[in-house]
């Protein structure tokens, strides 16, 4: 991995830094799926459907950096060594509940669900300083950081589904959850009097989270149309603590989320479609906790606890022909976009990654997709789409405020062949491509992925096992850029990362191979989980 930087004072060129750094990883990714159904009466079933992982991983990486003078000379040499240690677990519990009023569709579902994370690191930095003769500066500096967390989610949601008539459906729910995570950061520095506290960099922030949420939607079908609107009321609650420096915050607001949507069927092989929709996306917990976590002495990542909710309102418009081409046009503005930044320190030549709220994104895209099976034993999927991200805000670079606009068009696409043999058998090869993605102020380079995977059903297919591949030929690995007000950072894999990871899945069925399908359940809490970035 390189890492090439320029730094800027007042706007002009003063200096630089040239970065190498070999990295090591290893990780192990165990996984548990149980579920369980009872049917009370024809009417009434429960189930319990409980998830967990334990993930472990290890990272070992050597660092050498050259920080330079504006003309070039070398002013200080860096070698640093980080070893980072962490074990990640979850469980995740879900209780449901469905009755059924009459064969009409009249139905009432109700989900309470529990989610435990917890995560344990250790981070471990090693710097040594030399002068451009290989003289070391000063002692070596050795950090140790030790870095827990737990998030604890509660949900509970009931669903209720009432068709009038064969033509016209309401569709309304109810939902609370609450979240508590609790991130106590310790970090201690080698002194010549042994290790101490560092109360810079560490920190116990605890997070609290109340959503209260109603939703009614009612769907309706008159001749050639079909019609969809609704309303989904949502009132927040959250607060911080940081107990080391005795700062809080707390935020409450009440939102409305309106969605819309028409379809025309215009004949058998053209349809015609429309919608509307205003969503919420809410920070992941982890970009919330305001701990350091070092990559190496020049390189560090930061949370953001006064991070908010970023908001969209999106337009759509598709034409489906013979219901196995569709092409899809789109407009996209989101404010107060969670966005991914980077932010130099001339004087130190260090650069931290954070996000915040950046002004505003407007995405215009077109995109295709076809569905098709070529044979009996052959299906195909194909999606391709072109984008058009705009970004416009301000940076702050701790002291002033630089507009920035950044524009970014990508190309995507994917492709995937599922294939059945005999009647036990099963393969898919897919694959992905990326031109130029986006992650807020960083674009990444083009990049890309093939994968394959192969199942066998068992024991008159009470049972089944699947191999799979993923990134066959090392392609995902990660390139970059960064370039606005004084930020000028490029990034790059000199040698391929083994990205590639191979899976062994094996499933069992108990009990009869007559008894009804495994139902759907999403459960309640889908939106929550999806925030936990580690441990998930």
């Amino acid at each position: 991995l390189t890492i090439d930087r320029n730094f800027y004072k007042n706007g002009v060129f003063s200096g630089s830094s040239d970065q190498r750094t070999i990295r090591h990883n290893k990780s192990n990714w165990n996984n548990l799926k149980l579920g369980f159904d009872y049917n009370f009466t024809k009417k009434d079933v429960a189930g319990i459907v409980v998830t967990s992982s334990i993930n472990p991983w290890k990272n070992w990486q050597r660092s050498s950096s050259n920080l330079r003078n504006a003309d070039g000379s070398i002013n200080t040499y860096l070698v640093s060594e980080a070893y980072n240690a962490n074990k990640s677990k979850n469980i995740n519990t879900n209780f449901n509940y469905k009755h059924s009023f009459d064969s009409t569709g009249r139905e009432i579902t109700t989900d309470l669900d529990y989610g435990y994370y917890r995560n344990t690191g250790n981070n471990l930095l090693d710097t040594k300083v030399f002068d451009p003769t290989d003289e070391q500066r000063g002692n070596t500096v050795l950090l140790d950081g030790y870095l827990p967390s737990e998030i604890n989610i509660y949900t509970a949601k009931t669903d209720y589904v009432h068709p009038f008539n064969k033509n016209v459906k309401l569709e309304a729910g109810l939902k609370t959850g609450f979240v508590n995570t609790d991130n106590n950061v310790l970090y201690q520095r080698d002194t010549t009097t042994g290790w101490k506290l560092d109360d810079q960099r560490s920190n116990h922030f605890v997070y609290k989270e109340n959503v209260n949420a109603a939703y009614a939607i009612v769907t309706a079908s008159v001749k050639k149309w079909e019609f969809t609107g609704g309303v989904r009321v949502e009132n927040t609650n959250v607060s911080g603590t940081q107990k080391l420096n005795d700062s809080a915050f707390k935020r409450n607001y009440t939102n409305l989320f309106p969605n819309a949507g028409a379809v025309y069927n215009m004949n058998e092989k053209n349809q015609l479609s429309f919608a509307y929709s205003r969503r919420i996306r809410r920070p992941d917990y982890e970009d919330l906790n305001p701990f350091i976590f070092f990559l190496d002495s020049l390189t560090y990542g930061q949370g953001n606890p006064y991070l908010q909710p970023e908001f969209s309102n999106r337009f759509e418009m598709g034409h489906t022909y013979k219901k196995f081409f569709t092409t899809t046009i789109s407009y996209t503005e989101t404010n107060n976009i969670i966005t991914e930044i980077l932010k130099q320190y001339t004087e130190r030549q260090t650069t931290f990654q954070t996000k915040e709220n950046f002004s505003r994104m407007r995405q215009l895209g077109l995109s295709v997709s076809a569905n098709k099976q070529l044979a009996s034993w052959w299906n195909l999927n194909v999606y391709a789409g072109v984008f058009s991200n705009n970004y416009k805000g301000l940076y702050n670079d701790g002291t002033t405020n630089t507009p920035v606009k950044i524009n970014v068009t990508s190309f995507t696409g994917n492709i995937s062949n599922s294939f059945t043999f005999a009647k036990t058998w099963a393969g898919e090869v897919s694959g992905w491509f990326n031109s130029s993605p986006s992650e807020g102020l960083i674009v990444a380079r083009s990049m890309g992925a093939l994968n394959a995977g192969l199942s066998k059903q068992l024991w008159d297919k009470k049972a089944s096992i699947k191999f799979g591949v993923r990134d066959i030929l090392r392609t995902s690995n990660f390139s970059g850029y960064s370039r606005y007000a004084d930020v000028d950072l490029k990034v790059a894999n000199d040698r391929r990362q083994d990205n590639r990871v191979y899976n062994v899945t094996f499933t069992y069925k108990f009990g009869k191979n007559n008894i009804a399908p495994e139902r759907r359940r999403s459960g309640g809490a889908g939106e929550e989980k999806s925030r936990v970035k580690s441990g998930g």
